[in-house]
């Protein structure tokens, strides 16, 4: 730290450019001036030039003076009478090794100033061509992915390390499936019920990995960030899932497919601003897209389908057509929930949730911490899309059913056949759920539970 600090303060040996001293001790008064170490970075280099190519030079070229002195390269590469050698390729090399030797790396290599011209190498591989022109060369070597071994000597043709078994080779696929962890544990979406469920259903789909599975998001905000003006801007957006799970929620992955601007939220008329999304989805699945693949170096047509729907409450109505609010709120129980109007607080209460417990669970028969009664039903069936149709044409569409109208979304030949259509995200959840939970668990104040 002390060494990197003097530095900092007090610079290196002025004038050291190159490596001129040799152990020697340097008193003040030794100091060199420019020329001296400019002169002396030149004759180095000049020097240099003659050993690479020396070492390259063939035996038929023994009578061309190669061995000159000092300050005499710009003479023999520009004198009038210069006898070539037979391989005129090294000769060439030579001369063009004398020129780059008498060009300085920067224009006024010692100043403190950014050097107005410079003649680096302008690439990694021309600084190799100057690399292997001197002589210079370097060997790669393969390394065991796990740092056991390196695969020279005895084992530079073998395949796997003899120690962790690996193989060399790193495998190459474009196909998501493979070298997935697949230990029941939930991942990725593809480890889920429903991504499985729809590859069985469209096996011809997903034979190929490079079939884009979308997920649908919106939901609505002020651009404005703040209450006084009265603006809702509806945003929607689709997430590609044929990326690892650290990328395919990143933002720059994002795809912004929708902007509704407006006064207020569209509410159940959005179907109608997703008609040109819509048409777009249903053509990408019934005909697709031509693409090219970079790693296969072919054309292949490339289709997409929309897995679900991520939402809050509120939102999910919008999109899946089904009210989320009065006595029938909540879409997976349906008809069958449990709602109770509460006269007092003149809002509906929603109970009957120890359906969804074990068969066996002791609250099922606990009377006196509920409503005074048992619990011995199942829990309802999940309402397929199949389901909800029929359900509209039963109950209808409108005012009088909870059904405010037929999604779009079920324009696509896919949807009605997805288990999983639509989601509610995660931030809602933890946000006003367990906040609320705990809150009343706590006696928080100013936590109010709602009963939803």
């Amino acid at each position: 730290m002390n060494v990197y600090e003097h530095i900092i303060s007090n610079g290196f040996l002025k004038g050291y450019v190159t490596w001129i001293f040799h152990g020697e001790q340097v008193g003040p008064s030794s100091s060199l001036d420019t020329s001296q170490v400019e002169g002396e970075f030149d004759h180095d280099m000049d020097t240099l030039v003659h050993d690479a190519f020396t070492m390259h030079a063939t035996n038929e070229s023994n009578d061309t003076d190669i061995n000159m002195e000092d300050g005499d390269s710009r003479e023999f590469m520009n004198g009038p009478s210069v006898q070539q050698s037979e391989d005129n390729n090294n000769s060439e090399k030579f001369y063009q090794m004398l020129r780059e030797a008498e060009q300085s790396l920067y224009k006024e290599l010692l100043r403190d100033a950014l050097p107005e011209e410079n003649t680096l190498p302008k690439s990694f591989y021309d600084t190799k061509k100057i690399i292997s022109g001197l002589g210079l060369s370097y060997e790669k070597i393969h390394v065991c992915p796990n740092e056991c071994i390196l695969y020279r000597k005895d084992l530079a043709d073998a395949e796997i390390c003899p120690k962790c078994n690996l193989s060399r080779w790193k495998y190459n696929s474009d196909d998501h499936e493979v070298g997935r962890t697949k230990d029941g544990l939930l991942r990725h979406p593809a480890d889920s019920f429903a991504w499985k469920n729809f590859d069985c259903q469209y096996p011809d789909f997903a034979c190929d990995a490079r079939n884009v599975r979308l997920g649908l998001a919106t939901d609505g905000f002020n651009p404005f960030k703040t209450m006084a003006i009265s603006h809702s801007t509806w945003p929607v957006i689709l997430i590609p899932y044929n990326l690892p799970p650290w990328m395919c929620m990143k933002q720059p992955n994002f795809i912004l497919s929708l902007l509704i601007p407006g006064p207020k939220g569209p509410g159940m008329n959005l179907d109608v601003y997703m008609q040109p999304l819509v048409e777009e989805l249903k053509e990408l699945w019934e005909i697709g897209v031509k693409m090219f693949d970079a790693c296969k170096k072919e054309s292949f047509q490339m289709r997409a389908a929309i897995m679900w729907t991520i939402n809050d409450f509120p939102a999910y109505a919008n999109l899946s057509g089904w009210s989320t609010r009065g006595q029938y709120a909540c879409p997976c129980c349906g008809f069958e929930i449990g709602s109770k109007w509460l006269r007092y607080g003149r809002k509906f209460c929603y109970m009957c949730h120890r359906r969804w417990l074990e068969p066996d669970h002791k609250w099922r028969y606990n009377k006196r911490d509920f409503d005074g009664t048992q619990e011995f039903r199942a829990p309802p069936d999940l309402p397929s899309g199949a389901f909800s149709l029929r359900q509209m044409e039963y109950h209808g569409v409108g005012d009088w059913s909870p059904w405010k109208k037929r999604s779009i979304l079920f324009t696509l030949p896919y949807w009605q056949h997805s288990v999983l259509r639509h989601n509610l995200d995660v931030m809602h959840i933890e946000k006003n759920v367990c906040d609320n939970i705990i809150g009343m668990l706590l006696q928080l104040e100013g936590v109010v539970w709602q009963g939803a």
